[in-house]
């Protein structure tokens, strides 16, 4: 491996697992916050987790690659947790049970992406490749601030969100 592809799967790992421990601080405030005030860090996670698992399967799934099954199999666990999550609401009265399938998803994806996905990744893609992930991931900051800032728009699932900003990802990336 070339000394540019080791900086790159180097930073493209470190950004990945930043990522998942930033989310992890998310899933850790919104299960210490109180009833009656989980909205706003209810909507921090779940925004984040959106950017973050769009830039993620555009990083990781490039076009012309082989679908990685782990990222899809994944995604739509935790997009079906955190529609559970939503429809129960931020004060339901069993609001742990929801969080903790939504945490229990996320570690299964943490798990299988960091310990399958990216190192199958890889070592399977070319140095543009990676540079490209890495390109994807260092826009997730900037994306989740202007989506954070945003007008409130219409509501949409959150598989369908997923969808939105992937394009958004892959638009970014054509210029």
């Amino acid at each position: 491996m070339q000394r540019t592809q080791e900086a790159s799967v180097e930073e493209l790992v470190h950004a990945v697992v930043d990522a998942h421990l930033r989310i992890r601080d998310l899933v850790r405030g919104l299960a210490h916050a109180k009833a009656g005030g989980r909205v706003e860090p209810g909507a921090r996670l779940i925004g984040r987790l959106a950017v973050h698992l769009a830039a993620e399967r555009v990083a990781l799934d490039p076009p012309g690659s082989p679908h990685p099954a782990a990222l899809v199999e994944h995604e739509r666990a935790l997009t079906e947790a955190v529609e559970r999550l939503d429809d129960l609401g931020p004060d339901g009265r069993s609001f742990a049970v929801p969080l903790g399938l939504l945490a229990d998803a996320l570690v299964r994806h943490v798990d299988a992406v960091e310990r399958d996905v990216l190192p199958r990744f890889a070592a399977s893609h070319d140095d543009a490749d990676l540079r490209r992930a890495v390109e994807v991931l260092g826009m997730v900051d900037a994306v989740d601030a202007a989506e954070a800032s945003s007008a409130p728009r219409e509501l949409v699932g959150f598989g369908h969100r997923l969808r939105e900003l992937r394009t958004l990802f892959e638009e970014a990336l054509r210029g």
